[in-house]
């Protein structure tokens, strides 16, 4: 969210009247420069959200393995 904020807002702002959703700059929303920048933030929304499930499968793993460890008998 801090990502969000701190620059995908910022630059859709002044394109998207936010309350209707109207357009209000469809040259700057629809060009390739936008696009680009969309594109990337993606991107990196979505590595952020693979490390951040890979970390709590490992960390579910490792929980396993401790409960293991601490109770050997269960």
């Amino acid at each position: 969210s801090e990502a969000m904020m701190t620059y995908a807002v910022p630059a859709i702002k002044d394109l998207i009247k936010f309350a209707s959703g109207e357009v209000m700059q469809p040259e700057e929303l629809y060009s390739y420069e936008f696009q680009n920048a969309f594109f990337l933030f993606k991107m990196i929304s979505d590595e952020k959200d693979m490390v951040y499930r890979s970390t709590l499968n490992s960390i579910a793993e490792l929980k396993i393995l401790l409960n293991k460890e601490l109770n050997p008998g269960s």
